[in-house]
C-alpha cells in the first residue's frame, strides 16, 4: 500500500486526524488522488489509514489508526457508530445530522435527515470511489461547492433519498 510518511512534529502524531502538506518528511508508492494510504511516523510505525489528496493543503485525512479499506462494513460500522451515539442523547431520529465528517470517522462525508429524506455531501475526494468494485452510495458534491476538492472538471451535486434501503442518486444542478 502507498502511503506517506510525517515528520516529526506533524499534528497527526498528537492526535489530529489531518496530514498538511508541510508535514510530509516523504511519499512513497506512488499514490493517487483519492487513494487510501498508509501513514507512517519516522521510524515506520503504522500510525493509521488516511484519504490522499495531492492538490489539497490537507494532503491525508486520517479515517482509522489501523490499516483499514473503506469497505462496506466500514461504512456500515461508522454509520451505526454515529447513529447509536445520537440516539444515547436523545437527537430526534427524523430531523438529524446523521453523519458528520471527522467527528464520526468519516472525513468529508455529511448526511442529514428531513424527515423522510436524505441529503448527502461529500466533499473529499475518495469517499464516493469504489472499493472491491462497489460503490456504497453514489452521490455528487455539495452543491454550494464548484468541485470536490481536487476534481477538476466535475459538475456539483446533490445526493437525496428515501430511507428505505438508503439508497443515493446524484444529481447535477447544472
Amino acid at each position: 500500500m502507498a502511503g506517506i510518511v510525517v515528520k516529526p512534529r506533524a499534528r497527526v502524531l498528537h492526535g489530529h486526524d489531518w496530514v498538511f502538506s508541510s508535514e510530509v518528511l516523504k511519499v512513497f508508492g506512488k499514490p493517487i488522488d483519492g487513494d487510501v494510504i498508509s501513514l507512517k511516523d519516522g521510524r515506520d510505525h503504522l500510525i493509521g489509514s488516511a484519504i490522499y489528496n495531492s492538490k489539497s493543503q490537507i494532503v491525508a485525512r486520517r479515517f482509522s489508526r489501523r490499516k483499514q479499506d473503506l469497505d462496506l462494513d466500514f461504512f456500515t460500522r461508522r454509520i451505526a457508530q454515529a447513529t447509536e451515539y445520537r440516539d444515547r442523547r436523545k437527537v430526534d431520529p427524523k430531523l438529524r445530522r446523521v453523519v458528520w465528517s471527522e467527528s464520526d470517522g468519516l472525513p468529508g462525508v455529511v448526511l442529514d435527515r428531513y424527515g423522510d429524506h436524505f441529503v448527502l455531501q461529500i466533499l473529499t475526494l475518495g469517499m464516493d470511489r469504489p472499493s472491491g468494485g462497489r460503490y456504497f452510495w453514489r452521490a455528487g458534491c455539495d452543491h454550494r461547492t464548484q468541485r470536490c476538492a481536487g476534481e477538476e472538471g466535475r459538475g456539483p451535486g446533490i445526493a437525496g433519498g428515501r430511507p428505505e434501503g438508503l439508497r443515493f442518486v446524484a444529481a447535477n444542478l447544472d
